[in-house]
């Protein structure tokens, strides 16, 4: 009985060797790595906004310089104007 029962046990001691062989060699699960497409995707859309803003200053920039040119236009035209008024009044004086 001592005999079968030491003969068992070493079996059994074999197998569990061989299960954490076995379970050794088994393919462990690969990490995976995403590239994620987005943080280009950001940047890029990062890159347009600061473009886009600065594109938006410089139309507002040339906005403001043609209302600056008009205004000294609309001026002119004013100091002309008032000019003429005096000369008309300097004529109908003195005829």
């Amino acid at each position: 009985m001592y005999l079968l029962a030491a003969s068992t046990q070493k079996k059994e001691s074999v197998k569990r060797k061989q299960n954490t062989r076995a379970n050794s060699s088994k393919k462990k699960p690969k990490k995976v790595i995403v590239i994620n497409s987005d943080d280009e995707h950001d940047d890029n859309k990062e890159n347009k906004s600061v473009v886009d803003e600065f594109e938006y200053q410089e139309r507002s920039l040339a906005l403001k310089e043609r209302e600056l040119a008009l205004r000294e236009r609309e001026a002119k035209i004013h100091a002309l104007e008032l000019s003429n008024i005096e000369r008309e009044r300097q004529l109908s004086l003195t005829n």
